[in-house]
């Protein structure tokens, strides 16, 4: 359906439709980057690679024992706007699983029922958060590594933990700045990315009931019960 050539305005948005670049849609007028999407709806209105509404980002790279092997990455961070689950426009959606043997895959799991991998994932600003995400290397070691230069400095703590195979593992993120694992045939690695601010607590003379958030050091029954 084209516009309407009885009217200057054909969707009425306030925009002549020789100035509009969407003269069809009310809800959008200007397409900075050319690329088909309005402003309005577009994450990266200019198309200079950083999302309009950024607040931090980082990431982590993957990188095979084998230099014949690409290093993958997964990113994340926080945007204004986005939501914790796959956030279309915002997230990067992941290639599907390889066919095994998989020299190196990395991801971050969603809960979508539609996208379950993804290369990058935003989430909402919070004091605290936790990214997951998985690597597979059926044949040679893995490592990875970090820079966490853009890391806001209100979190204070930024901990890697290794979840699966089951570990007491806990990394330092801000004393180090990257860890390597061994290949582990036909299963993935699973990772926690915890990152968290310090938190003021102000007592009152007496008893003081307090909740603190925050990610354990350790977290083994054996570290709890102190048995």
């Amino acid at each position: 359906m084209g516009t309407n050539p009885t009217r200057s305005d054909s969707d009425s948005d306030g925009f002549d439709d020789m100035q509009d670049a969407f003269p069809l849609n009310a809800l959008e007028t200007v397409d900075t980057d050319s690329d088909g999407i309005g402003d309005n709806a577009d994450a990266d209105d200019d198309n200079d690679g950083v999302l309009d509404a950024l607040i931090w980002s980082s990431k982590i790279v993957v990188s095979s024992s084998n230099p014949q092997i690409s290093p993958g990455s997964i990113q994340f961070g926080m945007v204004g706007g986005s939501t914790e689950n796959y956030d279309v426009g915002l997230d990067v959606v992941a290639p599907p699983t390889p066919v095994a043997p998989v020299q190196l895959d990395a991801y971050l799991p969603t809960a979508n029922e539609y996208v379950t991998r993804l290369l990058s994932d935003f989430r909402p600003e919070a004091e605290s958060v936790t990214f997951r995400f998985k690597v597979r290397a059926d044949v040679n070691d893995f490592s990875l590594s970090w820079d966490l230069f853009d890391l806001p400095s209100t979190f204070t703590q930024a901990q890697l933990k290794q979840v699966v195979p089951v570990s007491d593992l806990v990394i330092d993120m801000k004393a180090e700045s990257g860890a390597s694992f061994g290949a582990l045939a036909n299963q993935y690695y699973s990772f926690e990315l915890n990152l968290s601010s310090t938190v003021s607590i102000h007592l009152s003379p007496g008893w003081n009931m307090i909740s603190i958030p925050g990610i354990p050091l350790k977290t083994g029954s054996s570290h709890v019960t102190n048995s």
